[in-house]
């Protein structure tokens, strides 16, 4: 009966630990896209099996990686995590799409009018630039 009790308590201990961990605030940019990664790992996972309110949950969560996180981090970054960043986020909402076209279409339109598409695209070319003038300042040494 002990035995029970101590594996109950231990497993939602845990759960508890592994919750914080994606919910709290990041420490570092490492830290940061460490957990992105590790939360779009885990959507990708759970998606067909979760609950409505899960997935509201997961909503909230991404919405705090890709703005709020990402605007604590965003000087930070390389070009190259930059990028991982856009697929990460376009990951989740291939996922979205997946899970309900509903879903997805308000999210896009958000995604539009508030103008992080724009600045994703934005970032996405200022990327392609740099690269490409990479490539050529190599070319031309």
């Amino acid at each position: 009966m002990k035995t029970t009790i101590r594996t109950l308590l231990l497993t939602l201990l845990l759960a508890l630990v592994a919750t914080s961990t994606l919910t709290a605030r990041p420490l570092s940019k490492k830290d940061y896209l460490r957990r992105y990664e590790k939360f779009i790992t885990k959507v990708e996972a759970d998606y067909k099996t979760c609950s409505d309110k899960e997935w509201e949950r997961y909503n909230e969560l991404h919405k705090r990686y890709s703005k709020e996180y990402y605007a604590d981090y965003k000087s930070e970054l390389t070009s190259g995590e930059m990028k991982l960043i856009n697929d990460w986020k376009a990951l989740f909402l291939y996922i979205k799409t997946k899970r309900g076209v509903t879903g997805f279409i308000d999210d896009t339109k958000e995604y539009v009018e508030s103008g992080e598409m724009k600045t994703d695209i934005e970032n996405t070319i200022e990327v392609i630039g740099k690269t490409a003038k990479k490539a050529i300042d190599d070319l031309e040494e």
